[in-house]
């Protein structure tokens, strides 16, 4: 939890240091929106399919889930800024013992999420897909990946630009 800690401190240095100058930035803004519209796609077509009460029930029992607190880790500070700028909150606590922090009452309290957390499905979820549900899935999660991917790489060049830092 710690590493997470740290991360969650960096990205909230990013958003003190860049915040308001990206989110005034026009092309940027943009491609937030665009991106917002693809994870809302994304969370439609989850909730549609079931996906969403599934992993509702699963995320709340005490043998785990694809939640497992070790996901946080995985973040970098870069997504979680935006998440700061689309307005999420960041804890390091879960509302789950065992769980991922970011995991709330309703779901996952990130916008802005890691492409496992986006794509994954288990075999249990996948079991009561049909194919043509699961290429449906695949491919609008696809799309919040690719402009995910996007921003992140937008970021990183205009940051670059504006003051020159190295970005790793």
């Amino acid at each position: 939890m710690e590493k997470t800690s740290i991360t969650i401190e960096r990205a909230k240095k990013l958003y003190e240091i860049y915040g308001s100058l990206l989110l005034e930035n026009q092309t940027f803004s943009i491609l937030l929106d665009k991106y917002k519209r693809a994870i809302d796609a994304t969370f439609r077509i989850m909730i549609d399919l079931g996906i969403v009460s599934q992993c509702y029930r699963c995320g709340r029992t005490h043998k785990g889930s694809c939640c497992a607190p070790e996901v946080a880790e995985w973040y970098d500070a870069e997504t979680l800024f935006v998440n700061l700028l689309m307005g999420c909150s960041l804890q390091t606590q879960s509302a789950y013992e065992g769980h991922c922090c970011f995991l709330g009452p309703d779901g996952c309290t990130l916008l802005a999420r890691h492409s496992f957390c986006v794509n994954f499905l288990c075999d249990q979820i996948k079991s009561r897909l049909s194919q043509s549900d699961l290429a449906m899935f695949y491919r609008i999660a696809g799309v919040e990946i690719t402009i995910s991917s996007e921003i992140m790489s937008y970021f990183l060049l205009w940051r670059k630009r504006v003051d020159g830092a190295i970005v790793a």
